[in-house]
């Protein structure tokens, strides 16, 4: 008996809106599909406005990632700057005018330093047409001078290069972040 009335209350229900419909004719079918139609666009415009809200707040965030690298990158270059400037001043402590004097810089050093800053082979014989172990009359110090800012140019770029790894590894975890 309950399934009897259960159909039949479906079937009534079926016909209501059936008669509904007749009802209103053809314009209460179309504005029955224009509500549904105006519901879907509402739903795709709450989504586009997620979307959009989404991505503003990772640019904020982008745009904060940047700033803090740039100051960490920077914090970490005037440290660097600051070591090899310290190591810069001690050159004459520890290379002092007597040891230049007592130990001649050969051409053939001079030739190999001069090839490694540029990038390639050194060529013999050069221009000078001196031997390899002749003095070149550069100094110690002048040399170690060269190295230390050498070395401290490395570091300096070694700071770049981590900095720029550290920043697109946060941004990309802040880009791959799930939607909130």
């Amino acid at each position: 008996m309950s399934r009897l009335l259960s159909a039949l209350a479906g079937w009534k229900g079926y016909a209501l809106v059936l008669v509904i419909g007749i009802a209103l004719g053809t314009g209460g079918t179309w504005k029955v599909r224009d509500w549904m139609a105006a519901e879907a666009a509402l739903k795709a415009a709450k989504a586009d406005l997620r979307v959009a809200r989404i991505v503003v707040d990772r640019t904020q965030d982008a745009a904060q990632i940047t700033q803090d690298v740039a100051a960490s990158v920077d914090q970490r270059q005037v440290e660097t700057r600051t070591i090899y400037r310290t190591i810069t001043e001690r050159i004459p402590s520890y290379v002092t005018p007597e040891i230049d004097r007592a130990y001649t810089v050969p051409y053939g050093f001079v030739r190999l330093h001069d090839a490694a800053a540029v990038g390639a082979a050194p060529t013999l014989p050069d221009g000078t047409g001196q031997p390899a172990d002749a003095p070149s009359g550069i100094a110690l110090s002048v040399v170690a001078g060269t190295v230390i800012d050498n070395y401290g140019q490395c570091y300096a770029w070694r700071d770049q290069l981590i900095g720029w790894q550290d920043w697109y590894q946060q941004q990309q975890a802040a880009w791959e972040t799930p939607d909130d």
